[in-house]
């Protein structure tokens, strides 16, 4: 996976900054399905860490696995380790792409998933998000949430979040990439709210690195 490809994936999964279509409303869905949102936002704004391995899987590609860290405020980091060493990382301030093969480093857009998750208030019904379903069947809820078509460029239009429930935890998220492929990434040896150290989210691209 080189800087192309990958920018697709990490503009999806990046975050911070992207809008969405419209808010979804009290009349978009039953009171149940009003409360399993209550349930989902307030289980995402009591996740201060979260650290996992993942496997990320896109339809005729080779599987990519890794870790990702995320501490609120803003830090987060998804490390690919197979088939190729890149990571994304942001200790808050600027995103960095880097490749390890090459070692380059390429600053990327704060937009995205990993942003969305690390911000310090979410709310999926304050008007920045439309909520497109929601599906409760098989010890599974899963929350799709449509992004803004101008804001997403070539990157998907919908996040779809699944939760494991009792207790709810984050299992795995799909979005699309430039070519409308599905993007599977999911999550194992979950920790939630681990004191994680902040120096896993520094990074100083290599032309400043002294010698």
């Amino acid at each position: 996976m080189r800087l192309g490809l990958f920018k697709t994936f990490t503009a999806a999964f990046a975050l911070c900054g992207l809008l969405f279509t419209q808010a979804a409303t009290a009349n978009d869905f039953s009171k149940e399905d009003l409360k399993k949102l209550d349930q989902v936002e307030d289980y995402l704004n009591d996740l201060k860490s979260f650290a996992a391995r993942f496997e990320q899987n896109v339809a005729g590609m080779q599987p990519s696995t890794g870790v990702f860290y995320f501490k609120r405020p803003g830090r987060f980091l998804w490390q690919y380790e197979t088939p190729d060493p890149v990571k994304l990382v942001s200790d808050g301030g600027l995103i960095y792409f880097h490749d390890d093969s090459n070692n380059q480093t390429n600053q990327v857009p704060r937009e995205g998933i990993a942003d969305f998750l690390t911000r310090e208030k979410i709310n999926l019904t304050d008007g920045k998000f439309k909520v497109e379903y929601i599906n409760d069947r098989n010890g599974l809820l899963h929350v799709a949430i449509r992004l803004k078509d101008d804001a997403a460029g070539d990157i998907g239009n919908t996040l779809s979040l699944t939760f494991l429930k009792g207790p709810l935890q984050l299992r795995q998220i799909t979005t699309t990439n430039q070519f409308d492929q599905p993007v599977e990434v999911l999550f194992f040896n979950i920790r939630e709210n681990a004191d994680l150290d902040t120096q896993i989210f520094k990074f100083t691209p290599p032309q400043y690195r002294e010698n």
